[in-house]
């Protein structure tokens, strides 16, 4: 399955595809994944800091910082998905805070890691490795919130099976 395919990009530049042909669909792509990634950062900064301009500049850092840019300026369509990587993390503290409920968290969760997965194998690799590494130092350092933590843990086994589920006939 490691390979360099992009269904979900694909799909989603179909329609400027067939209008506009492949280079004007992936130009299009480049240009919109640092701001996508600019803008999941921002959300998630925006809900740590709980002000405007301090997120602004976070986000800013993170989706046009030299590795995104020169990922996306060098075609390399596999980073488009890097939005989902701080809107993963946003998810996890809105359960742990209890804003959302176990439901809504699991099939959110199910949902952005088919998502990542059709984005791009590496960074849905990348992705779940560093999560299970943060969710271990959170265990380690917020005795308060374990209980809610290892909640979350549990919710997130059941959301990566369920994926893994869904993706299946890509793997197969």
């Amino acid at each position: 399955a490691w390979s360099t395919s992009l269904p979900l990009q694909s799909l989603i530049a179909a329609p400027i595809t067939w209008r506009w042909g492949p280079v004007a669909a992936m130009n299009l792509l480049d240009l919109v994944t640092p701001a996508l990634a600019a803008l999941g950062a921002f959300i998630l900064i925006r809900h740590l800091v709980r002000r405007p301009w301090p997120a602004l500049f976070g986000g800013y850092l993170f989706g046009f910082s030299p590795f995104i840019i020169g990922h996306s300026a060098a075609g390399h369509l596999l980073f488009f998905g890097a939005f989902l990587i701080p809107l993963a993390l946003y998810l996890f503290l809105m359960f742990v805070e209890q804003k959302i409920g176990p439901l809504a968290f699991a099939a959110l969760l199910t949902l952005m890691l088919c998502t990542q997965f059709l984005f791009s194998m590496e960074l849905f690799a990348t992705n779940v490795m560093f999560g299970a590494i943060a969710l271990g130092f959170a265990w380690i350092q917020r005795r308060l919130v374990r209980a809610r933590l290892w909640s979350a843990i549990r919710l997130a086994a059941v959301a990566m099976g369920a994926a893994v589920v869904i993706v299946s006939p890509v793997l197969y």
